[in-house]
């Protein structure tokens, strides 16, 4: 005997079960999306947190070594003479004393021109170290070799004292000094460094140096150099200006600025130093001379 099919339609107690075990299914389904929201968010926020800390931490080293430095050369002008303008303050021993007029006067001059270059307000009063004799400051500064006539190094500008250099009338030297002196290119670095807060590119900022000197006083460093160094680029200047023919690579260093300068404006030119722009390296220490 058949018997007849029979469907049995399921009994709504039978069904809540399996609603609860969807729901939950679906509930534990978004808290996982909401947890691993969560945890994406909170590690990039770790991530950032700890670049800033980073950064923050590198500053603080390189400021701590800056003073350092700084201290330790002032170290050797304990006995010396002080003159404070009201853009400089200017240690020298009384052997000098002829020349310091000349470099406050040539400080006051071209200090807050380059500070509204560099887009800046209220720097310090630098701080300018006289040497009497070349090997005084091949010692301060560590470096080797015939000395330069002046030095950014340690937040300071190290400069040979014009005697040093320099002779002839007092109408002459003061021309002299304020043509091919070194007080315009240092005071560069020196904004450049503050701009900065230590990040640069080295070779951009002897770039920097050159072109101001030319802007200010007409002078343009190596010009039978011109166009030699037209292959190098500026990440060969980034990586390897140390190792460059140090001619050529200054040279070039100005030729790319003053070209950036002649695309862009001054403006382009300024923005290109900030970290970022230029992959800004990290030279608080360096010995920036001329």
């Amino acid at each position: 005997m058949s018997h007849p099919m029979i469907c049995r339609m399921p009994m709504l107690s039978q069904l809540q079960p399996h609603c609860h075990t969807a729901k939950k299914n679906g509930n534990r389904n978004r808290n996982r999306i909401k947890a691993k929201g969560r945890a994406l968010r909170a590690l990039c926020l770790l991530s950032v947190a700890i670049l800033l800390l980073w950064n923050q931490g590198r500053v603080l080293i390189a400021n701590a070594e800056k003073t350092f430095v700084g201290l330790w050369a002032l170290s050797a002008f304990h006995s010396s003479e002080t003159a404070v303008s009201p853009c400089a303050v200017v240690r020298y021993f009384p052997d000098d004393a002829d020349y310091i007029p000349l470099i406050r006067r040539t400080v006051d001059l071209y200090f807050p021109l380059l500070m509204e270059d560099y887009g800046l307000k209220d720097c310090p009063p630098v701080t300018i170290l006289v040497y009497h004799t070349p090997a005084q400051l091949l010692k301060a500064t560590g470096l080797k070799g015939q000395s330069p006539m002046g030095a950014y190094y340690g937040g300071m500008l190290h400069v040979l004292s014009p005697q040093a250099w320099l002779t002839g009338n007092e109408a002459d030297v003061k021309a002299a000094f304020l043509q091919n002196g070194p007080l315009i290119h240092e005071l560069s670095h020196y904004f450049t460094d503050i701009k900065t807060n230590g990040h640069y590119d080295v070779w951009y900022s002897e770039g920097l140096a050159l072109y101001y000197e030319n802007k200010y006083t007409g002078f343009e460093w190596r010009k039978d150099l011109a166009g030699v160094g037209k292959n190098i680029t500026a990440q060969d200047l980034r990586l390897k200006f140390h190792e460059t023919d140090q001619a050529v690579a200054y040279r070039q260093a100005y030729e790319l600025v003053a070209g950036l300068a002649a695309q862009k404006g001054e403006k382009g030119m300024q923005l290109a130093l900030m970290p970022g722009e230029n992959r800004g390296g990290n030279a608080p220490l360096g010995v920036l001379s001329f």
